[in-house]
């Protein structure tokens, strides 16, 4: 028995080896090249599809910070805000621009860096993240836990300011 899969635009029930048969036929033009620069900020729920090559990269964090990019044995290191940036392929609930670091020159702030930040700058009488921008953010190695796969994996968390020069 074939597999079938429901067809996102339209819902129609269709044979899931033909699927992108099934979108060039019926939906031409429904479809349009997905844009990187364009605005995903309104809670829009409309599917489209990706066209043309895909970089995977750009979407495991390619071009982020992550644990795996720091050298083994380092116990602390910092990098400093230049800016928030909106990526819409990106996966963090915010994201920063970062000086250069291990290569890297965005970093994806989790709910736990979030809050982290939030107490530091509390502590400093603001609760404005711009006050971040031009700050110089200490952070180190611990292990979190992935929700999808429920082992402890190695993550970023930040532990400090520094003072404002």
């Amino acid at each position: 028995m074939a597999t079938t899969v429901k067809c996102t635009l339209c819902k129609e029930t269709v044979d899931a080896t033909k699927y992108s048969d099934h979108l060039a036929e019926k939906h031409a033009s429904e479809i349009a090249p997905v844009d990187p620069f364009l605005d995903h900020s309104s809670n829009s729920r409309t599917v489209t599809l990706v066209r043309g090559p895909l970089n995977l990269a750009d979407y495991s964090g390619g071009k982020y910070l992550s644990a795996s990019d720091v050298p083994s044995g380092t116990g602390q290191f910092s990098f400093r805000i230049l800016s928030f940036v909106n990526d819409p392929k990106g996966q963090s609930k915010l994201t920063v621009q970062i000086t250069e670091t291990f290569g890297k020159e965005l970093f994806g702030l989790n709910t736990t860096n979030i809050r982290m930040l939030e107490s530091l700058l509390s502590a400093e009488g603001t609760t404005d993240g711009q006050a971040l921008i031009g700050r110089e953010v200490v952070c180190g190695l611990g292990r979190q836990q992935n929700l999808q796969t429920l082992q402890f994996v190695p993550s970023i968390f930040v532990l400090a300011l520094r003072p404002k020069a």
